[in-house]
């Protein structure tokens, strides 16, 4: 649902949003509904510390003209200092929460964004590390998520 019970602007927030893929396709389904129903607009806003990232998602999002639903910015999720308090209908976070020194610190900052009607929504997607007693197959999956996944980050991310 992209319309609030007030009827305006639903809005999104999408951390860590690398190169915009969440972010993207929240817009694509706020299209599609909006298309099918009478309902007002949403807003994206995606925010990551990587500038390469956000450049890479700037012209993806150019790319399929979602640039009036989806704007990309860079930030920290510790330290949302330029976004209101109570404005966030919803906050995602896919694969990024791990990369956060301070996750206690970026939590009360998605809490403070986030509205408080009852109605506001949290999801954050991640990889947890399986535990030592799960055989060689976790020991790899450790080695992948310890090791190969932080260089494959850095790496995309320049």
């Amino acid at each position: 649902e992209n319309e609030n019970s007030n009827g305006s602007t639903s809005k999104i927030l999408d951390l860590a949003t690398g190169t915009a893929d969440v972010a993207i396709l929240l817009a694509n389904a706020a299209r599609e509904v909006s298309a099918a129903t009478t309902a007002s607009r949403t807003q994206v806003l995606g925010v990551d510390p990587s500038q390469n990232m956000i450049s890479v998602g700037r012209d993806k999002i150019r790319e399929r003209n979602l640039e009036e639903i989806v704007t990309l910015d860079i930030g920290d999720a510790r330290n949302l200092v330029d976004l209101q308090t109570n404005d966030f209908d919803a906050a995602t976070m896919s694969f990024g929460i791990r990369n956060v020194p301070e996750k206690e610190k970026a939590l009360c900052e998605i809490w403070r964004v986030m509205k408080k009607d009852g109605r506001s929504k949290l999801g954050i997607l991640e990889f947890s590390e399986p535990g030592p007693d799960t055989g060689i197959l976790g020991s790899v999956a450790r080695l992948f998520i310890r090791h190969i996944v932080p260089v494959m980050g850095a790496a995309l991310s320049g």
